[in-house]
């Protein structure tokens, strides 16, 4: 794969998920007043937060934040997450 079409963590956390047939949901929180909103992210599994980011300057990032934490607590859990990362 070319350096321009590298995936998303959230594409590779997707990859994988779909691989063992789990299922997880994004939330998305702004943060601060309207005129320079932050915004959070949690990836949940099972109902357990897996994947948490920092305050970040936008939603998308917000949301890779988030899916990086999960791929890496995923890895931690035994799960082989680096065939996608390839």
């Amino acid at each position: 794969m070319s350096s321009d079409q590298q995936r998303s963590y959230r594409q590779i956390l997707a990859a994988v998920m779909q691989r063992y047939r789990l299922t997880g949901t994004y939330t998305v929180s702004p943060w601060g007043p309207d005129h320079e909103t932050k915004w959070t992210c949690t990836f949940k599994y099972n109902e357990q937060v897996i994947g948490q980011s920092p305050q970040c300057n936008t939603k998308a990032e917000a949301k890779e934040a988030a899916a990086w934490a999960a791929l890496t607590w995923l890895a931690a859990q035994g799960f082989d997450v680096s065939y996608a990362l390839s």
